[in-house]
């Protein structure tokens, strides 16, 4: 089984990439991270899955839901909060 992972086209990948990792890597980690702040990625992130599976409500409404309390209907909300609560238990 250990066989199947390689690393012999992580080099390709890291050349054909538009991004420098390093710089990305070293900005995540000068950022000052606030529960706000952290609570707000939190939200796009969990979103932005939901949308893929699906869900209808749009990335803006969840955040407001999130970081304002505005309610919104719960049967769209329960799936995308279900996945909140997963993504803090994380």
């Amino acid at each position: 089984m250990s066989k199947l992972l390689t690393d012999q086209y992580f080099p390709i990948y890291l050349s054909i990439l538009d991004v420098d990792i390093d710089a990305a890597i070293q900005e995540i980690e000068e950022r000052e991270w606030t529960d706000e702040s952290f609570n707000f990625a939190t939200a796009v992130s969990v979103m932005s899955s939901s949308r893929i599976e699906g869900e209808s409500l749009d990335i803006d409404s969840y955040i407001k839901h999130k970081t304002h309390n505005i309610e919104y209907l719960p049967e769209l909300t329960k799936k995308p909060n279900d996945l909140y609560r997963a993504y803090e238990f994380a």
